[in-house]
């Protein structure tokens, strides 16, 4: 399906004109390892790799920017809410601005409380007090909303069925595997609409497991692509080409099979059915997975359909759990096989948020395999 050429494009197509500036954020390690998991070998810590780091100390620097990230939407400021930019650049070690000692006692706070009062767990974050704005609310606003109702779980929602019996309702849902074995190509059309409701025009080109295109087309005719050639991954601008740094290929991998239900399936043996939730207002049956030590990926399923509605990931950090998703809506019969004509991928950065509307899919294309090559130019 277009599965997740939203992910990680997804920290990537959105605000398409920094796509290929900023950094990509990856989602990987966080500070204690999971028993049971197996031995990586330890990426450097942030004060290891960063300067004037005195509260995050011990955490993986590859999670310093999305944790930046979450820090900045669970107060609705940007980067410059704590953080010294002159004509030179961003100089992210200086001191200068009283904000940035706030948010360090902040954090030491969050820390602390999350250890002495909860064991351990994640319970305090910083949204919990702040939710997007800069000064937490102190007084409950008036008239007050009412309560919720409370709905009890009947006995027959409270059962659960086996991640098979959910795997097979979802491949039977899709069309049959069969049908799906059939698909070997796609060219998706369409739009990608970020989170202003601005478009632009997208394209995404795949084939066989391994192999994708995404292009977007920004304004003034600027084009931005990325892609993998089942070897290597690829990104580029009007500023020129380069490849992808091994975390950054590793994720936009992942979006480059024709079906999510391939990862799914080669994950089976290690999903469990976690819980029945509501997703957009569906009952959705939640399969899980570790994939690493501190990463978990969810997938949720239409009890009642069988298709998959949305992909999540959450990463363990020390200063809470950081998701990001990607929802499947509005799917279509297309050769035999359901298709979603929308993706939606959302992270805690807001630039990271955006819809894939598509027009047209059109399977089994000839497509030439140079088409997932790096184009040539500058580095």
């Amino acid at each position: 399906m277009v599965s997740k050429f939203c992910i990680r494009s997804c920290s990537i197509i959105l605000t398409l004109s920094l796509l290929f500036i900023l950094p990509v954020l990856t989602l990987q390690t966080a500070q204690a390892q999971t028993p049971g998991a197996p031995d990586q070998k330890k990426e450097k810590t942030v004060e290891q790799v960063k300067k004037n780091i005195k509260v995050l100390t011990g955490m993986p620097a590859s999670q310093l920017n999305m944790v930046m990230d979450d820090f900045a939407t669970s107060l609705g400021v940007r980067c410059q809410h704590c953080h010294v930019q002159d004509n030179s650049g961003w100089q992210f070690e200086k001191d200068d601005i009283p904000a940035k000692g706030t948010a360090r006692k902040m954090i030491q706070m969050v820390i602390e409380l999350n250890s002495t009062k909860f064991g351990g767990r994640s319970a305090i974050t910083c949204f919990t007090c702040h939710h997007g704005s800069r000064e937490p609310a102190a007084m409950i606003p008036l008239p007050p909303s009412p309560p919720a109702p409370v709905q009890e779980e009947k006995a027959s929602d409270m059962a659960l069925p086996t991640v098979q019996q959910i795997l097979t309702a979802y491949e039977t849902a899709l069309g049959g595997k069969d049908a799906v074995g059939k698909i070997t190509s796609r060219v998706s059309k369409g739009v990608s609409v970020d989170l202003q409701g601005k478009e632009s025009p997208i394209e995404i080109l795949q084939k066989g497991s391994d192999r994708i295109v995404t292009t977007v087309t920004a304004r003034e005719g600027m084009t931005f692509a990325r892609g993998f050639n089942g070897t290597n991954g690829w990104m580029t601008s009007p500023r020129g080409s380069r490849e992808l740094p091994p975390d950054e290929k590793e994720n936009f991998l992942r979006q480059a099979a024709l079906f999510p239900s391939e990862r799914i399936e080669e994950l089976a043996s290690k999903l469990h059915v976690n819980k029945k939730e509501s997703i957009n207002g569906a009952a959705a049956y939640c399969l899980s997975v570790p994939l690493d030590e501190y990463r978990t990926e969810n997938y949720y399923l239409d009890s009642a359909t069988g298709l998959l509605l949305r992909d999540a990931i959450v990463t363990q950090t020390m200063i809470g759990n950081i998701p990001e998703q990607t929802d499947y809506s509005d799917y279509r019969t297309t050769d035999g096989i359901k298709v979603p004509f929308v993706v939606r991928h959302a992270g805690v950065d807001p630039r990271d948020v955006s819809t894939f509307r598509f027009t047209t899919v059109e399977q089994n294309v000839t497509i030439d395999d140079n088409k997932f090559d790096m184009p040539k130019g500058k580095k």
